[in-house]
């Protein structure tokens, strides 16, 4: 299993970003379940977003 995209400065950013929305989420709710559910909802579509976005950039660069 490779790890590596745990040194990339976007997937600490998307973390932070899940973490903020869900304890926000949190505080307004007081569903804990809601909450975590929403923190890997938030992390897994960004995971997502940065890897398209990555292999977007390395086809672009493959055409130059």
């Amino acid at each position: 299993m490779d790890l590596s995209f745990l040194k990339s400065t976007r997937f600490w950013f998307v973390v932070i970003i899940a973490l903020g929305q869900s304890v926000q989420n949190y505080a307004s709710t007081n569903d804990f379940i809601g909450s975590l559910v929403q923190f890997i909802t938030i992390l897994g579509g960004g995971s997502v977003g940065i890897r398209t976005i990555d292999r977007f950039g390395e086809k672009v660069g493959e055409n130059k």
